[in-house]
Order: structure tokens, then sequence, then C-alpha cells
């Protein structure tokens, strides 16, 4: 599973000022139809997930579920734990992507 590449490249956005952190901040990003991808942690809440969800299904934006807790997402962004998170960045949202989907067994759910 290639998860530690993708959240090599997450906190590489984020120290880069390119990573919206938390799910109200990824959320409100997937609201704005800036967001190019939202990702979630495994263990999220129903309540949060569906925040996420449903601002990025209404924006078009892809939702990935990565196969880490929150506690793992949040330790690769200098957080004790993270929910979710969300970039604008059209460079990081492709390579982050990519390596979900390299990763195998994860899924992209892409909204139109």
């Amino acid at each position: 599973m290639n998860d530690g590449k993708a959240l090599r490249l997450l906190g590489l956005a984020l120290r880069s000022g390119r990573l919206e952190v938390g799910a109200d901040n990824a959320a409100a990003l997937a609201a704005s139809g800036r967001a190019r991808l939202v990702v979630t942690a495994s263990d999220i809440s129903p309540h949060a997930a569906k925040r996420v969800r449903m601002a990025a299904e209404m924006n078009g934006v892809p939702c990935a579920a990565l196969p880490c807790t929150k506690a793992e997402l949040g330790a690769a962004l200098g957080r004790a734990e993270c929910a979710a998170a969300a970039t604008a960045d059209p460079g990081f949202s492709k390579a982050i992507a990519q390596s979900i989907s390299n990763g195998g067994g994860n899924s992209i759910e892409h909204h139109t």
C-alpha cells in the first residue's frame, strides 16, 4: 500500500501552503468550488464525513478515503488528529490521487 507516499505528499502540500486541514476547512474549500481533491481518514465521524463528502459531491470535487486513521493523518500533518484535508492545487491533487489509486484497494469518488 502506498499510503505513506500519499501522506508525504499531503505533508509537502501543507508545508507549501497548499493544503486546508480539518473537516471544516476541507468542506469549506470544497463548497467554494476551488478544491481539486478532498481526502478523509478511515475513522472520520459519520457526521463530518457526510458534511465533507456532500460539499465535494455538490461541487464535483473528487473525494478519497485514505487507509489511515485520524491520528496517522494528523501525525503526517503535524497535528494530534486530522479527519479530512483538501487541496486546490492541481499538481498536488493529481499526485496525491495517483498515489492513492496506485496503492490498491482505495477508490476515489469522482463527482460530476
